[in-house]
C-alpha cells in the first residue's frame, strides 16, 4: 500500500488533538482519603480529592510548568515543560509524578508506556507508569528526589522545549476531557503557592507555550488544508530546483485542519449511492503526468489494477481511491494520476473537532521514457500537481452545506545546474 505518515508535524499517523484541557471531570469515584496515594509508586491524589479540591479552588496553578497532549486514533502523548530552575540539590527542584485524570466515561488506558528518553530522572533512572481502579493513571519516578526530572533538563527560558513523559492507549475510544495535574518538589514555588512551608505540593499547569492563553499550533496557517513536498535529488531546497533527466522520488504530505479557534466541527459524512466524487466530504488531488506512484513502497500487485482503492487508508476513516495515470500508446502525451478520498458507504463518519488535523503523505516517483531518461526533460518551471481540494459539512450549519477549500498547486523548477535556476522562482 502507498505510505502514509501522520501525527504531530509530520510524523505522527492519524487524527491528532492538540487542545490542552484543564477542566474539572465529573466526580463518581470511590472516595478515598485526602492526598493519599492511590498506590506504592505514584503519589497522586484520588480523583474525588482532585475535583473536591478544583471545586473549593484549593488546586493552585503553577505559572512555571506546562504540560500538553496530542491525541492519535486511540493513543494519547503526554508532554511536559517548564522554565528553567537551578538544581539545588539532585532532581530539585524537579517533577515527581505526573497524574492523568480521563473522563470516567472513557476509563483508564489499557496501555501506558513511559518514554525512555524524556521519562528519565536526574540520575538516570527510568520512570514507571501505572492505572488505578480509582479513576487515574501515571508516569512516576521510580525512587526518590534523584529520580525526579530536573526543571532546568535542557529546557528554553519560555518553556519552549517538550519532553515527552510517555503514552496511554485506549481499547475503546481515548478521553475527550482529562485533567493533568503535577507533583513536584519544587521549595519555594510551593511555598509561594500555599503558604503552608512544603516543599512538595499539587498543580495544576498554568505554563504555556507563547504566553498566556495561545491557540496550538497547527499546520496550514490558519486554513482548512494545506501540502507540501518534500523531494530528492534536488539542486536547491530553497528554492526548489531540481536536476533534469535524474530519476526524482516526491513524498506529498498532506493536512486536513479544523484550526482551534473555530467553533464547529468538520463532519466528513459517508458517500451515498449519488454521491459524485468527494460531495459526502473529503479531499482529491491531481499529480503532473510526469510521475507515477513509487512502486518501491508498494506491495507486490497492488499496481495492477485501477482503480485501486485503499479502506482506512492508514487509519484515516477514509477510503482512498486512486486512479493511475498512463502514457498514450505511442508514449507521448499522458493521463493525470490522482486520487480522491471519502468515507465508504456504510462507513463511519470522521469528525474533525477544533484542535483537530488529519495528515497523510503519498510517494510518487518520476516516469522513465522511452529513451530511458527520467522526467523531467525540459528546463524551467513544472506543476507538481493540483490544489489538494478538501470539502466538508459544518456542525454549526443550520442546514447541510457542503464547505470547499482549494489550497495552491505546488511548483519545482528543473535545470541543469543551481546556476540557471529561474529568475524569479518558480512559484510554490
Amino acid at each position: 500500500m502507498f505510505e502514509m505518515r501522520f501525527g504531530p508535524g509530520i510524523n505522527a499517523r492519524g487524527v491528532v488533538n492538540v487542545v490542552r484541557r484543564t477542566a474539572a471531570i465529573a466526580l463518581g469515584a470511590v472516595a478515598l482519603l485526602w492526598g493519599v496515594p492511590a498506590w506504592a509508586g505514584d503519589q497522586c491524589l484520588s480523583l474525588t480529592a482532585v475535583n473536591q479540591r478544583l471545586q473549593n479552588n484549593t488546586l493552585a496553578t503553577d505559572p512555571n510548568v506546562g504540560a500538553g497532549s496530542t491525541t492519535l486514533l486511540d493513543t494519547i502523548t503526554y508532554t511536559f515543560f517548564s522554565t528553567f530552575e537551578a538544581q539545588t540539590s539532585a532532581g530539585v527542584p524537579g517533577l515527581m509524578d505526573y497524574c492523568v485524570y480521563p473522563d470516567p466515561a472513557a476509563g483508564n488506558p489499557g496501555i501506558i508506556v513511559p518514554d525512555s528518553v524524556g521519562a528519565v530522572g536526574a540520575d538516570g533512572e527510568a520512570w514507571d507508569g501505572a492505572s488505578d481502579a480509582q479513576g487515574h493513571f501515571a508516569f512516576f519516578r521510580p525512587h526518590g528526589d534523584p529520580s525526579n526530572i530536573p526543571f532546568d533538563e535542557g529546557q528554553a527560558q519560555d518553556g519552549g522545549t517538550d519532553i515527552t513523559i510517555g503514552t496511554a492507549t485506549w481499547v475503546l475510544a481515548p478521553p475527550v476531557t482529562q485533567i493533568i495535574v503535577l507533583h513536584i518538589n519544587d521549595p519555594l514555588e510551593c511555598s509561594a503557592l500555599y503558604s503552608d512551608g512544603s516543599s512538595t505540593c499539587y498543580v495544576l499547569p498554568g505554563l504555556t507555550h507563547g504566553g498566556p492563553n495561545p491557540q496550538p499550533q497547527l499546520p496550514c496557517d490558519g486554513e482548512s488544508a494545506c501540502k507540501q513536498v518534500s523531494v530528492s535529488p534536488t539542486l536547491s531546497d530553497d528554492p526548489l530546483v531540481v536536476p533534469e533527466f535524474n530519476e526524482l522520488f516526491l513524498t506529498y504530505t498532506y493536512f486536513i485542519v479544523n484550526q482551534a479557534t473555530n467553533n464547529f466541527d468538520m463532519i466528513f459524512s459517508p458517500a451515498t449511492a449519488k454521491t459524485n466524487d468527494v460531495n459526502s466530504g473529503g479531499g482529491k488531488d491531481y499529480f503532473g503526468c510526469e510521475q507515477q506512484p513509487n512502486p518501491a513502497l508498494n506491495d507486490p500487485g497492488q499496481l495492477t489494477t485501477n482503480p485501486q482503492n485503499f479502506p482506512n487508508y492508514q487509519n484515516t476513516g477514509f477510503t482512498m481511491n486512486f486512479q493511475l495515470g498512463s502514457l498514450n500508446k505511442n508514449g507521448t502525451g499522458c493521463t493525470q494520476s490522482r486520487f480522491y478520498m471519502q468515507v465508504p458507504q456504510g462507513g463511519q463518519t470522521v469528525v474533525l473537532h477544533p484542535g483537530n488535523y488529519i495528515t497523510f503523505t503519498v510517494d510518487m516517483v518520476t516516469r522513465q521514457l522511452g529513451n530511458l531518461k527520467y522526467e523531467y526533460t525540459s528546463a524551467g518551471c513544472h506543476f507538481l500537481n493540483s490544489g489538494f481540494t478538501v470539502k466538508w459539512f459544518q456542525s454549526n450549519d443550520p442546514k447541510p452545506l457542503l464547505r470547499s477549500f482549494t489550497t495552491a498547486p505546488i511548483q519545482l523548477d528543473a535545470e541543469t545546474s543551481p546556476n540557471n535556476a529561474q529568475n524569479p522562482p518558480c512559484g510554490p
